[in-house]
């Protein structure tokens, strides 16, 4: 084996390995999003203005009101700061892209946040025979980052948080769309949400209506 032979063996392992160690430092360092999400409950009383729905739950012998969010919770165990801007739910026809309080924020590397949406974001309807109401399957629920990057919740929590949401008593209801006279579903929307649907035909809603 000839010295220029050695060299040039040398030089492609070194170049490799120089590869392997900058892909490494690149996957430590970028930032590692996960989703959680979960109901809270929060003492309230009957009559009350709420961001969530506010229902009646047993508490020992007691019948008292709570009101009910879905809190998404958003970790960053990444080396590098990350920005979160929306709560995205997706269905077959549109992306949902809710921005409550607290949203947009930069998570640094080891910190987390948490923000309430809606149940009712998690239990879309919509129009079926007749004008009843069905249920419309969810895709998929997460957050997206400053680069329009989604993180989503797994696929057993999401299916575990929309079955919950479905058994509250939802603000949803069928409403006569007031500038064409169509049926359309909506309910109250206490959060900015942006609407994007997936087929462009559909945009006949109002910005109370939840096309989801």
């Amino acid at each position: 084996m000839t010295v220029q032979m050695i060299f040039a063996i040398y030089g492609a392992a070194l170049s490799t390995g120089l590869a392997v160690l900058t892909a490494l430092k690149f996957l430590r360092e970028k930032p590692r999003i996960s989703v959680e999400a979960t109901l809270v409950n929060a003492p309230s009383s009957e009559g009350e203005k709420t961001h969530g729905i506010l229902h009646r739950v047993k508490r020992g012998d007691d019948l008292v009101w709570e009101e009910v969010d879905v809190e998404i919770i958003v970790r960053n165990s990444g080396a590098l700061a990350c920005q979160i801007s929306d709560v995205f739910i997706e269905t077959a026809s549109a992306i949902l892209q809710v921005r409550p309080n607290g949203l947009p924020v930069i998570l640094d590397p080891n910190t987390s946040c948490s923000v309430r949406i809606q149940p009712e974001f998690l239990a879309p309807k919509k129009l079926g025979e007749g004008g009843a109401l069905t249920d419309r399957p969810v895709e998929s629920v997460g957050v997206f980052d400053g680069l329009g990057k989604k993180h989503r919740l797994s696929t057993q929590s999401l299916a575990a948080l929309v079955s919950r949401c479905r058994k509250l008593p939802l603000r949803t209801a069928a409403v006569r769309h007031r500038e064409t006279g169509n049926l359309a579903v909506a309910f109250p929307m206490n959060d900015a949400v942006t609407i994007v649907f997936k087929n462009r035909s559909e945009e006949h809603t109002s910005e109370l209506q939840s096309p989801c």
